[in-house]
């Protein structure tokens, strides 16, 4: 792309900001609209010359003014010639965007900035990694720190983060509790999906078996008992928390209407969070008596007179999602 071609399409979006100002919901002061247009104007003029270090200091502060997604959009572009092209993606995504919100609301105004947005954050994409987190019965005031900074968690995740490919510590700090931190590393052009909260999987690894064990009964019997445990705790768990999840609703509906606000709130939390703990000690302890199940089944249909080939070994995972056996029968 030459300067001429840059130059040419700057003029386009100078007049496409010109009239869509007035689209906004909340009309910007007419002195903080003429600076935005003055900046805007600049910045425009800077990245024509290649001045992309002018550009991007005159756009991001038009935008900070009077947010627009067509100078958003001139400010990735100038991002990504500076060669910070995870900044650059993240621009480009969120001039997508607001263009898409406001072509819905009617103003087909914004259909060649969609299409520009896309298109080019397309290309940039493909260049850095991606990080999308979520976060499983997430609380009001849980953030996650990324690069230092704390993002606060909407409805149980963060939109799509871009950063340079390589390795990424994302730490999730709940409004109470312990602090967790996971390094994962992003790839270029791949999107890697962090997730807390969710319960940690068991997994239950019998003893493998030999060629002279005679069948997998050695192994299977011993790996019934582990899954009965599994059961056992799961039982545990659901009896435990549901009681004291009931005790607490049970108390909650005595004082209703006359106990302090903040009282009640911080016991329904209690009493939500025992209720919480108490399904997932159901769902453990179910899926361990199936586990349970299959393990003594496999150890009643074992023929001892067939000997094993060679050993198999097998893991059962259980979690809250599933059960599963690793290997070979």
């Amino acid at each position: 792309m030459t300067h001429r071609l840059r130059f040419s399409s700057t003029i386009a979006f100078v007049f496409a900001f010109a009239i869509a100002t007035p689209a906004l919901a909340d009309a910007p002061d007419p002195s903080v609209l003429a600076e935005a247009k003055q900046l805007y104007d600049d910045g425009s003029q800077a990245f024509s010359k290649g001045e992309y270090d002018v550009a991007v200091t005159k756009l991001q502060r038009s935008f900070d003014l009077v947010p627009s997604p067509t100078a958003e959009l001139v400010l990735a572009r100038a991002l990504r010639e500076q060669g910070k092209l995870a900044l650059a993606a993240t621009h480009f995504a969120a001039c997508e965007a607001s263009a898409r919100d406001r072509v819905a609301k009617g103003d087909d105004r914004f259909k060649g900035t969609v299409d520009d947005a896309s298109a080019e954050g397309t290309v940039v994409k493909q260049k850095v990694g991606a990080v999308d987190v979520t976060v499983a019965d997430a609380k009001p005031g849980d953030v996650v720190e990324v690069d230092g900074r704390n993002l606060p968690v909407v409805d149980g995740h963060l939109a799509t983060l871009f950063r340079d490919p390589g390795p990424l510590v994302v730490t999730y700090r709940p409004a109470t509790g312990a602090p967790v931190s996971k390094t994962v590393t992003l790839e270029a052009g791949k999107a890697t999906n962090v997730k807390f909260g969710e319960a940690p999987a068991v997994v239950v690894t019998p003893p493998k078996p030999t060629a002279e064990s005679g069948g997998r009964r050695k192994w299977a019997v011993p790996a019934a008992i582990a899954a009965g445990g599994v059961t056992a705790v799961g039982a545990g768990l659901f009896i435990g928390f549901g009681l004291k999840s009931n005790s607490i609703f049970s108390e909650l509906e005595k004082c209703a209407g006359h106990c302090p606000r903040s009282q009640y709130l911080d016991r329904a939390q209690s009493g939500a969070t025992a209720q919480n703990v108490a399904n997932v000690g159901l769902t453990i302890g179910a899926i361990g008596a199936a586990a349970c199940g299959t393990f003594v089944v496999l150890a009643l249909t074992d023929h001892p007179s067939k000997k094993p080939d060679a050993p198999k070994p097998v893991a059962l995972e259980i979690s809250p999602g599933g059960a599963s056996l690793r290997g070979e029968f």
